[in-house]
């Protein structure tokens, strides 16, 4: 019986996957909002999924795309961030009856949030001009969802 399921485990992990789904470039903003909605609580650990979300989605715009769709992706991926940020900061808590150090912190991400030049971090070789839109849209979604979290974290 042990061997069955030995062969069977080890059939399936080297099992070949359709062509078909390797040659479909992923669906980046689907991928991404299910990566996001995987984030729970609000710890800096969701923080750091929230970073990481972006991250890959940012990386899967380069899976199974040419170079010269690799750009519009994270365009994309971006426009939806700004739409997303746009939500959450049309409706900016009341702030007044957080503790400890609540109001500083969320004023900290709220500020970045609502900052819509981040071109001095896009500067340099590290990023491209071309790319500074995406940063900037991806560190203010950050930001805003680390206000919010803030926000629910320092409540009485």
């Amino acid at each position: 019986m042990m061997r069955a399921m030995i062969f069977i485990t080890v059939g399936l992990a080297f099992a070949p996957i359709p062509s078909a789904s390797r040659d479909l470039p992923v669906d980046v903003i689907a991928w991404f909002k299910g990566c996001v909605a995987l984030v729970q609580g609000d710890t800096s650990a969701a923080d750091v999924m929230d970073i990481q979300c972006v991250a890959d989605a940012t990386d899967y715009c380069g899976i199974g795309r040419v170079e010269e769709d690799r750009g519009p992706c994270v365009e994309e991926l971006a426009q939806e961030l700004d739409t997303i940020t746009a939500a959450l900061i049309a409706n900016k808590p009341d702030v007044s009856s957080l503790t400890g150090f609540g109001p500083r912190s969320f004023e900290l991400h709220w500020n970045l949030a609502e900052q819509k030049d981040h071109a001095h971090a896009c500067t340099g070789a590290l990023r491209p001009p071309e790319r500074c839109a995406a940063y900037t849209a991806m560190r203010r979604w950050k930001s805003a969802r680390t206000a919010w979290r803030t926000w629910r974290r320092y409540q009485p």
